[in-house]
């Protein structure tokens, strides 16, 4: 996995921010923007958008594993939830879609309550959910209680600069932008626990009950991909 530098965001952006929350219509990013201005962002999701139907049967495999055999997360406030859908996908890429590989990630490594796996002689594969260091968990914190993974603490920064420019991120949207480029409209999604950011996006449908990699016809795709283009095009032209 690549490593990524604190990257803050381009002054053109910044100034298409100011137009953006003057406007009656938030508009997605441009690819341009996704790609050059939030890359641990864009990284996330083009990765999700390569993943085949097999692919994503094996993450649906996962988190039906995970709640069969009562693997859950333990919050900071001490509660105890289910794993969320962007760690299983996760845990499902590192593994190269092994399923059984998968299986041997130690979750508790990776809880948000941000100690460690304190299980003695634990036999699970502890590395970051994120960065892959074996050297901490994606949410272990220091004694000053930051986050040791410097790939989270600028995924937070991106999170933070795109809800300012674009507002709420819609993950079925930067799926679809990372894999294919430039959108001029998707379906909005609901705001879950299960996604990456905090208060948090995922799609309507449930991801990991019903997996089926992208539901669009060759035709939609390519009507789509029309529309993409000329609404770069319009942006372009501005």
């Amino acid at each position: 996995v690549a490593s990524f530098s604190e990257k803050p965001i381009a002054p053109d952006s910044k100034s298409s921010c100011v137009a953006q929350r003057g406007s009656a219509s938030v508009m997605p990013p441009s690819y341009k923007d996704f790609t050059n201005n939030f890359p641990v962002l864009f990284e996330y999701y083009k990765a999700w958008s390569r993943m085949s139907r097999e692919d994503e049967k094996v993450v649906s495999d996962l988190h039906q594993h995970y709640v069969q055999t009562q693997v859950t997360w333990t919050e900071k406030t001490g509660g105890i939830i289910a794993i969320h859908d962007w760690a299983v996908r996760r845990v499902v890429i590192w593994s190269g879609f092994n399923f059984t590989k998968a299986k041997s990630f130690c979750m508790r490594k990776n809880h948000p309550k941000g100690k460690g796996c304190l299980t003695e002689g634990c036999n699970y594969v502890h590395k970051c959910l994120l960065c892959e260091s074996s050297e901490h968990g994606v949410y272990e914190v220091r004694s000053n209680g930051t986050y040791m993974c410097d790939k989270l603490r600028n995924w937070d920064s991106e999170l933070e600069a795109y809800r300012e420019c674009y507002g709420e991120l819609d993950e079925e949207q930067l799926r679809l932008l990372a894999k294919k480029g430039p959108l001029s409209a998707q379906p909005k999604v609901a705001l879950t626990q299960n996604s990456m950011f905090g208060g948090r996006a995922s799609p309507k449908v449930n991801l990991f009950g019903a997996l089926g990699g992208d539901s669009s016809s060759d035709d939609e795709d390519k009507n789509e991909l029309a529309a993409q283009v000329a609404d770069e095009n319009d942006r372009s032209s501005q």
